[in-house]
């Protein structure tokens, strides 16, 4: 299977998600707080204009930024999109956000919180956020982080497995204000898996993240891909089903990272709670650099690269290397690496069409992902 880059778009500053508003445009994200709007132009986009600037909210740099962005399923109709991103007194923030009458902008005097959660402990963030095929938002937690100076152990308050705490878990809601009046943030569909659970939050679908980063639904079936970012061994990709969808899953962290156990060292799962990946790769030496950092993916479903059709795609960010998972396949499967390349790849999305692009966080580009052309009339 062959597959490039082409770049389609640069000038941009620490790049670090690319979305659509299921129309022609892109949205490229600056980690510092910066959403850009870039209109088609032929195979390019461009010239990019500010869409939305929360820079003086924004907490910089390291894992810290603008996390996600996603558009209501009905923004051409009502305006509403959120975002995600870390705040300078050590906050995860969920806003609403609307456009204005300027389509390529958004109004700066819209801004209502739907989520604030207190971080105690640096690092993994999380905040990939999507509109699944029900219509709610989901949201994907960062764990507790890790403390350098207790052996740099991962997720110190156990909080991925802890039911009572939002971090490390996979969140389902409906973000629309309920009573229109600004005052209630949001609404927990009946549905969930933990609602009225005592000491549960209802939020939850699932449980047992560490750092999950620029997860993905895919676009044709409806199934949930949910890359982690490993600790000092795994990264691993999971895919739950449409429509169960993981309900109620663990996704092992910390009792496991990857295959293995983490805490305790053996015998960590003797009750065959979790739910093992479906892909997993080593921090080893590889292409340009140290495999270390999973940057998320989706199922390539649009139609220039027939050949690249019901591919799940995936990048690292230290090695620069691009893999390729069988979207249709088993539940066991070992990643295959398609691209060699030089880039910092800090993400991966699509547009509205399902053609894949990556953002290139060091040089400040985005680029399409490609393959062998369609032939023929």
């Amino acid at each position: 299977m062959k597959v490039g880059l082409e770049k389609v778009a640069d000038g941009f500053d620490q790049p670090n998600g690319v979305f659509h508003a299921r129309d022609d445009r892109l949205f490229v994200a600056e980690q510092k707080g910066r959403i850009n709007v870039l209109a088609r132009q032929g195979d390019r986009f461009g010239p990019s204009s500010v869409f939305l600037d929360i820079t003086r909210l924004v907490a910089c740099c390291g894992e810290r930024g603008i996390l996600g962005l996603a558009f209501h399923p009905q923004y051409a109709d009502n305006g509403l999109f959120y975002v995600t991103y870390s705040t300078n007194s050590h906050f995860f923030m969920l806003e609403e956000r609307r456009v204005s009458d300027d389509p390529d902008a958004a109004d700066p005097d819209y801004r209502r919180e739907v989520l604030r959660v207190y971080k105690p402990h640096d690092y993994h963030w999380g905040g990939g956020i999507h509109f699944g095929p029900d219509g709610y938002l989901w949201l994907a937690m960062g764990d507790g982080g890790f403390l350098r100076d207790v052996d740099g152990i991962g997720d110190p308050d156990n909080d991925a497995q802890a039911l009572d705490s939002l971090f490390g878990k996979v969140l389902r809601f409906d973000p629309l204000d309920p009573d229109g009046e600004g005052r209630k943030d949001y609404t927990v569909p009946t549905d969930n898996p933990y609602v009225g659970y005592e000491d549960a939050r209802p939020e939850i679908w699932a449980v047992g993240l560490r750092n999950p980063w620029r997860w993905s639904f895919d676009s044709l079936t409806g199934d949930l891909w949910l890359t982690d970012t490993g600790h000092a061994t795994w990264e691993e990709v999971n895919r739950a089903r449409y429509p169960d969808l993981g309900k109620g899953r663990n996704y092992g962290w910390r009792l496991k990272e990857g295959p293995d156990c983490y805490i305790p060292e053996d015998g960590c799962d003797p009750d065959d709670i979790t739910s093992p990946p479906l892909g997993v790769y080593q921090h080893v030496d590889a292409g340009n650099g140290f495999q270390c950092a999973i940057t998320g993916g989706q199922v390539y479903r649009g139609s220039r690269y027939p050949a690249l059709t019901s591919r799940f795609l995936f990048g690292d960010y230290c090695s620069g290397q691009l893999f390729s998972l069988d979207a249709d396949g088993k539940d066991r499967q070992r990643p295959r690496v398609v691209l060699e390349t030089a880039h910092l790849i800090s993400s991966l999305g699509s547009d509205a069409s399902g053609e894949l692009y990556i953002t290139e966080y060091g040089e400040g580009a985005v680029y399409r992902v490609t393959g062998e052309p369609r032939t023929g009339g």
